[in-house]
């Protein structure tokens, strides 16, 4: 098991886990999410590993690649919130046949120290509230909601009243 940082090379390895979790997602919330084509085009892919603040980080076993990680550098800001540079995972996703391996602890712990290494002192993310198996990991790995967000889908009105 290897982690290393993706290169312009591993775009069609990361385009493939990213849409995986693509499906997943808009099968758990099939209301907000909806499959697309294509998850990252190849320029914004370009653009992360160009850009100082994010980085995209790959699991491989046995040189295939089983998992991604798109996490960047960002401010934790807005209203009454103290702001502080936090680390921020956009999208994490380990291949479905490789889950419950062991993989996503390991992913998660060079997130850890990707953070660390940059002095960040916060790891934040967000997750969908009816993917109970991720929040369960989460929970296992030490993780507590810090803010919930919610939704109601609102019916349209007949505009004959």
């Amino acid at each position: 098991m290897n982690v290393r940082i993706a290169t312009a090379e591993d775009y069609s390895s990361v385009e493939g886990l990213l849409q995986e979790l693509n499906a997943l997602h808009s099968e758990i919330e099939p209301e907000l999410i909806r499959q697309v084509e294509t998850y990252l085009g190849n320029d914004q892919y370009l653009e992360i590993l160009n850009d100082d603040k994010q980085e995209l980080l790959l699991l491989e076993d046995a040189d295939a690649v089983i998992g991604c990680a798109w996490i960047a550098e960002r401010m934790h800001e807005g209203g009454q919130a103290i702001e502080m540079p936090v680390a921020f995972i956009y999208e994490i996703c380990i291949k479905e046949s490789c889950r419950r391996e062991g993989f996503g602890r390991a992913l998660m712990r060079a997130i850890e120290s990707w953070a660390l290494d940059r002095k960040l002192g916060i790891l934040e993310f967000n997750v969908w509230s009816r993917n109970q198996v991720a929040i369960q990991f989460y929970e296992e790995l030490g993780f507590r909601y810090v803010r919930h967000e919610m939704s109601k889908t609102l019916a349209q009105q007949n505009a004959d009243t």
